[in-house]
């Protein structure tokens, strides 16, 4: 296999192949098609592997530890080279690029992350921080992270987003009021939150826009002005549901909690 990789590259490789020759550099002495077709039929595609917990791929025959960390770290690279790559754009100055930057850093998780990105006057990314991993809100300790962040990187705004990977794309009341915290909490430093994003799959919602409209900074207190808010929500309908890139349909969203609820 290391031969036909060699001469005629990994394209004609199928599913499976893939994954027995990437098995092999944990299990050299074991032959390892049989594993990447139980993998396969296990977890039904390539994305369904590769999004599998630890415990869970371990419970397939012939998977151990070494070869489900090896598994891993291939969604963990590939957000990795997402962000990397989409850090090029020079100005997040709407909506829709920043939610094309954080997207990546959700790709195969199966628990919450919240991401804090990081923003100069003209915005520019200064920084993308894991605050918090398993829930979100707003402790001491992750206030306590984000205003070190804010400080030592001179930022003067900020986009938290995290991510509902067994729920939908629409805030609960700790995400209201986690935002909320937080919000109040940069009051003093003079920092604004210009959206908090929530992404499921490819959808994601930005609580911001749809619930915090009204304590929005303005052009009198000297941060962002009404003009600079209409461009960054350009691509939002009228009914202020967002157009495709990651997600529409807000008022599905809006009856899947509500039927969670009832």
């Amino acid at each position: 296999m290391q031969e036909r990789a060699e001469k005629n590259g990994l394209e004609g490789f199928s599913d499976h192949e893939l994954l027995e020759m990437l098995l092999f550099y944990a299990r050299p002495r074991v032959d390892t098609n049989p594993i990447a077709h139980e993998l396969i039929n296990t977890f039904g595609s390539v994305k369904g592997v590769l999004d599998a917990g630890t415990d869970d791929l371990c419970r397939v025959d012939g998977v151990g530890p070494a070869a489900a960390n090896l598994i891993k770290l291939i969604p963990e690279l590939l957000r990795r080279y997402e962000l990397c790559a989409l850090r090029k754009t020079v100005c997040y100055n709407e909506m829709e690029k920043i939610a094309a930057f954080m997207h990546p850093c959700f790709i195969g998780l199966d628990t919450e992350r919240l991401y804090l990105a990081l923003f100069n006057s003209r915005m520019n990314l200064l920084d993308c921080v894991l605050i918090s991993e398993g829930s979100v809100n707003a402790t001491d300790s992750s206030l306590r992270k984000i205003s070190e962040l804010i400080l030592n990187k001179r930022a003067t705004c900020v986009v938290l987003a995290h991510n509902h990977p067994q729920g939908v794309a629409f805030p609960s009341e700790a995400d209201l009021c986690t935002t909320s915290t937080i919000q109040e909490f940069l009051r003093p430093l003079n920092v604004s939150i210009l959206e908090h994003f929530i992404f499921n799959d490819h959808r994601y919602y930005p609580i911001m826009f749809h619930h915090f409209k009204a304590l929005r900074p303005t052009r009198a207190s000297g941060l962002y002005s009404a003009d600079f808010y209409d461009r960054f929500y350009r691509d939002l309908k009228k009914e202020g549901e967002i157009q495709p890139l990651f997600a529409k349909d807000v008022e599905k969203c809006k009856e899947n909690e509500q039927k969670s609820q009832d």
